[in-house]
This record gives structure tokens, C-alpha cells and sequence, in this order.
């Protein structure tokens, strides 16, 4: 990613030409950071909405907990996303965030983004869109818990992750650094962490993914993985026909 544009932009731009006025208005709300360490939280679901967050660097995840304690992670942060927009109704937050990783967080108050929906009606249009597109990601990730197996869950979840770097990342090299233990795998997509182990093991086996380290996973046959969950990469362009005109 370009050192000269901000992570939010370098995402945006895989799906309109911003313009120099768009960077400068994303460029606001990336003008402070914050830096967490692995597993520190960042919010708490319940509290008072106080700031939305852009990811510079390293990965996140929203989070549930059940009554009896188990948890339920329902999205992975990495650079370029924004975190809290789903609050912005209730004005509380929805869901627990926690650093997956050693962590820079771009926050910004939600009255920031007054400008941008007064001012900048495209930018505002492209911003709503990717939000739509979290739901969309969020059906794809039901039907995954809902009706795939072990190993088709795992594949769906590195096919999605690869796909969500290449965003500020297109060139991404292998392997790719996955800073999630098996136990936060297992809660993301709804398997215990042994049977996560049992299943990566049998991916590697397959010849699908080989494993450096246990953070380090190279897609290896990319192709057979798509064909196996008959794979939607639901990063893909967005249908910008709606869009207001500059």
C-alpha cells in the first residue's frame, strides 16, 4: 500500500477514482492513532459510543459473549476497515472489539462525518455501500456456520481473508500472517479449537494450505479451495450505477 494515501482511501479506491478533495476529507479522520497491544481491548459492548475507528495497522475483531460464557467473534478487522459503524444507530456500542494483534487505530468522533454526508455525497454514497456490503459478507458467513462442514468453513474463511488483504494490499506475498489462535479461529467460525487443528492438518494434507508456523498459512491451491465451497468473493466491485455525480 502506498505510504502517500491512508488505509480507508486505499480501500475505497478499489471501487471509485477519489478525488483530492475525498482524501482530504478521509484524511481527518485518520489524522490521530492509537496504538494497542495483542489481546487489549478497545471497547465494550454496552458503553456510550463515544469513537468510530479506521484500522492502520494490524487486526481486530467484534465480539459477543453468551450468558454462559462462551464467545462468538462475528468479524475480523485488518487495515483499511471501519470499526463501530454498526452502532451508530443505538448509539451504544454493539460489539466488544479486541486487538488480534498489535494494533493502530485511526479514532474519530461519528459528528466527523457530518462534512462528509453534507459535503461529499459520493464519498458518503461509497461508505454507505461498503456498510451494505458488510451484510452481504455477514449472509455469506451464516450460510457458512449454518450449512458447511469443517473444512469448507476453514476454506471459506481464508478464501475471505485473503481476499479482504488483497484490498490494501494487491500484491499481498505468502505466506500470510493470520495473528488468530486456533481457539479464535474456532470461535469465529464455530468449531472447537482441537477440531480447527484436526481440519487445518487435513487441509495441509490435501495439498490446499501449508503451515510455516502457527500464524504463518500459504494458500497453495487457491483454485480447488473456490471450487470446494463454490466460493462468492463478495469483495469483488462494487455496482456504483447509483452513485451521485461530482
Amino acid at each position: 500500500m502506498s505510504e502517500s494515501i491512508g488505509c480507508l482511501a486505499a480501500k475505497l479506491s478499489n471501487y471509485v477514482q477519489l478525488t483530492e478533495r475525498d482524501h482530504a476529507h478521509l484524511d481527518i479522520l485518520e489524522r490521530e492513532t492509537q496504538t494497542y497491544q495483542r489481546h487489549q481491548e478497545i471497547v465494550s459492548a454496552g458503553e456510550d459510543l463515544k469513537y468510530l475507528y479506521i484500522v492502520k495497522e494490524g487486526w481486530a475483531y467484534s465480539y459477543v459473549d453468551t450468558r454462559d460464557g462462551r464467545r462468538q467473534i462475528v468479524k475480523l478487522h485488518m487495515p483499511g476497515d471501519l470499526i463501530g459503524f454498526e452502532s451508530l444507530p443505538s448509539a451504544s456500542v454493539a460489539c466488544s472489539v479486541r486487538a488480534a494483534s498489535t494494533l493502530v487505530l485511526c479514532p474519530f468522533v461519528p459528528t466527523a462525518l457530518n462534512i462528509i454526508f453534507s459535503k461529499a455525497q459520493r464519498l458518503a454514497a461509497i461508505l454507505f455501500a461498503m456498510s451494505c456490503r458488510d451484510q452481504e459478507m455477514m449472509v455469506s458467513r451464516l450460510r457458512a456456520i449454518g450449512r458447511m462442514d469443517a473444512r469448507e468453513r476453514l476454506i471459506q474463511m481464508l478464501l475471505d481473508t485473503i481476499n479482504q488483504m488483497r484490498l490494501t494490499e494487491p500484491e499481498i506475498s505468502q505466506p500470510l500472517v493470520i495473528p488468530l489462535s486456533q481457539t479464535e479461529i474456532g470461535d469465529y467460525v464455530g468449531l472447537t479449537n482441537v477440531h480447527v487443528s484436526k481440519t487445518l492438518i487435513r487441509l495441509e494434507r490435501e495439498g490446499l494450505i501449508a503451515r510455516s508456523d502457527g500464524y504463518r498459512v500459504e494458500i497453495v491451491n487457491e483454485s480447488a479451495m473456490e471450487r470446494i465451497v463454490d466460493y462468492e468473493n463478495n469483495h469483488r466491485a462494487l455496482d456504483t450505477s447509483w452513485f451521485p455525480e461530482y
